[in-house]
């Protein structure tokens, strides 16, 4: 047997904070118009990966959440899922995290909600296929096949992980090649970083001469200096000869 033992609803809508415990057999919910009996429904559709953005957010709640405690055969399941202002949701199974297919395939088990423009749930492929390997007496083959194609599918997941590693291994050995080969284009010897600084300081003691060259001639080129040897050459030119 599969029931709702409990259902929480927080901030969603006009149910800002709403309990239902459900007892056995049938259950019905009356009220006025606009009481939140809809809302109800619509939290259940939500809970179960229903599409509902973040309009269901009550005003001033920064959050809208769904709590359910279900009961499926022996198994007893507590099922959580939110939608923020930013739109984003969240579920979870058991506090496991589970997306809104997983969502959907439990509340295929769980509720069928009936209204205007709704399907049946015989019409869902997936209700047929249950009911025909019922039928058949196949629920065992099935479920065994079920636990195959989940094994194969984390080996899939495995083998995509390892050549993720590979490709990122080769990008790296490209990376290191070009190093390598940049290095051995510029022809590097040992000890050349020492004779490079010594060239620096040469380097640099050549623009220090030359600067100070320049301001000596500068300064030879006053005009008190350059009258005085204007006049000494004048005096060498006149003098005789030795």
């Amino acid at each position: 047997m599969t029931v709702i033992e409990q259902l929480t609803v927080t901030g969603f809508a006009v149910a800002r904070d709403v309990t239902l415990s459900p007892g056995p057999g049938l259950n019905v919910l009356t009220g006025e118009t606009g009481a939140g009996k809809s809302i109800i429904v619509d939290a259940l559709d939500f809970l179960f990966g229903g599409r509902h953005g973040r309009g269901v957010v009550a005003d001033g709640s920064e959050s809208a959440r769904v709590l359910a405690t279900v009961r499926v055969g022996e198994e007893r399941l507590s099922v959580e899922r939110n939608v923020r202002l930013s739109g984003r949701t969240s579920g979870r199974i058991d506090g496991e995290t589970a997306p809104a297919e997983r969502l959907r395939e439990l509340g295929a088990r769980v509720i069928d909600i009936h209204g205007q423009s709704e399907q049946l749930t015989l019409l869902r492929p997936s209700v047929q296929l249950a009911v025909l390997d019922a039928f058949g007496g196949l629920l065992d083959q099935r479920d065994a096949l079920a636990g195959q194609v989940r094994e194969l599918r984390a080996l899939r997941r495995e083998i995509e992980a390892v050549s993720l590693d590979s490709r990122e291994r080769e990008r790296l050995l490209d990376q290191l090649r070009f190093e390598v080969d940049e290095i051995a284009r510029a022809g590097l010897v040992p000890g050349e970083d020492e004779a490079l600084r010594r060239e620096q300081r040469r380097l640099a003691s050549v623009e220090r001469l030359l600067a100070a060259s320049a301001s000596a001639l500068e300064a030879l080129d006053a005009p008190p200096i350059a009258e005085a040897i204007a006049a000494l050459e004048e005096i060498a030119d006149g003098a005789p000869d030795a």
